[in-house]
């Protein structure tokens, strides 16, 4: 077969392709699964029907005029509910506006956000703009971040929150705590004291925790990172500040990419793909984020941690318990360190650094076709 006409069918290939989605994006609503999931331009739940299971919901214009059994999860432009939910309502988009009864609890995302309807649980609020009337009742507490916040209902638990501007003018049966962004008045979080010795012990089982779950599952990945980190520190450092920068690079990258490829599909009218392409962008850059802080809070401590134990206890003989005694020693004074006024952030950073780069160095050492030296077993 030719080069010419290899590609040939690649293209006719593409071409399909883009046929059939470009179908589903045009069509008014196409259901899958009995209806649980809708897809399309415009997709409506008109009033004499009933979802009797969760409902999710991608497309550009979604308006929810009957009643959902379940949960509500849906994406779009704009997105209006004036049913009843009996579950929770997930939503993301540019408008949602929740004129219906939610008995379960809210969590939107959106350029504006407004709530008329009754809220049986918690409403959790990320907007630019976020308000409720009289009717916009809410059954336990009320967080936000937003740019302009007005709560005209009554809010049966407490209010949490960060807004640029604030205003509440409807009852209210806890606490109120919210911080004002902007120069303007308005009630102002107050900073809850922290305990350095509670954060220091929570920190030291987290570590201990991490590290013997490594030395339980993977017994020779510790000593292996030991190992490397002794024969190699300056490069583990290196390794380590590459690893930071790659990352944030990696993140931005990963924005644009979304952003790009649902501006893409926005020009095609693939109202249904961009939204896919939004929501799961970005929950995998916080899943993946999430990760990173991890390593970067707990498992690169837990790493150093057993270096040091071992450092220190390498030629005393304690039997089958030596991993584990090992890194308790070196988490009581790294944690310890991390602790300390001043110069806590510097050894944190030190740790990090060490940590973090070890581990990036031996999965590069570790890659296929990888000619670099095992280090030695530590002694």
């Amino acid at each position: 077969m030719t080069r010419t006409r290899r590609l040939l069918i690649a293209l006719a290939t593409l071409g399909l392709t883009a046929v059939v989605f470009a179908g589903t994006a045009f069509a008014d609503q196409v259901s899958y699964l009995n209806g649980k999931v809708r897809t399309g331009d415009v997709v409506t739940v008109p009033v004499n029907e009933t979802v009797r299971t969760d409902l999710y919901v991608f497309a550009s214009m979604v308006t929810i005029d009957g009643t959902i059994d379940g949960d509500l999860v849906t994406t779009g432009s704009q997105i209006t509910v004036n049913g009843t939910v009996n579950g929770s309502i997930i939503a993301a988009g540019s408008t949602i506006t929740l004129n219906g009864q939610t008995k379960g609890a809210v969590r939107a995302a959106a350029g504006q956000v407004t709530i008329n309807g009754p809220i049986g649980r918690d409403a959790v609020v990320a907007a630019g703009q976020f308000s409720t009337n009289a009717n916009g009742k809410v059954g336990q507490d009320v967080l936000f971040a937003t740019g302009a916040t007005t709560l005209g209902g009554s809010v049966a638990g407490s209010v949490l929150g960060s807004s640029g501007a604030y205003t509440r003018s409807g009852s209210l049966g806890g606490t109120e705590e919210v911080t004002i962004s902007g120069s303007g008045g308005g009630a102002q979080r107050t900073p809850v004291a922290r305990d350095p010795v509670v954060d220091a012990v929570r920190q030291l089982a987290a570590v201990l925790v991490v590290g013997l779950l490594f030395l339980w599952l993977r017994p020779r990945l510790l000593p292996a990172w030991d190992a490397l980190l002794r024969a190699r520190p300056a490069a583990a450092a290196g390794y380590g500040i590459l690893a930071l920068v790659g990352f944030v690079a990696a993140l931005i990258i990963a924005f644009l990419a979304v952003i790009v490829l649902a501006i893409i599909l926005g020009v095609l009218t693939l109202g249904a793909l961009a939204a896919i392409d939004v929501i799961g962008g970005l929950l995998v850059i916080a899943l993946g984020t999430l990760a990173f802080v991890v390593v970067c809070a707990i498992v690169v401590d837990a790493v150093v941690s057993y270096v040091v134990g071992r450092a220190i206890l390498r030629t005393t003989q304690l039997g089958q318990w030596q991993a584990a005694l090992e890194l308790a020693l070196g988490a009581v004074i790294v944690v310890a360190l991390e602790s300390l006024p001043f110069v806590g952030g510097i050894a944190k950073l030190v740790v990090l650094l060490a940590g973090l780069g070890v581990m990036t160095l031996y999965a590069w050492n570790a890659r296929p076709g990888s000619r670099a030296p095992a280090p030695a077993s530590a002694v």
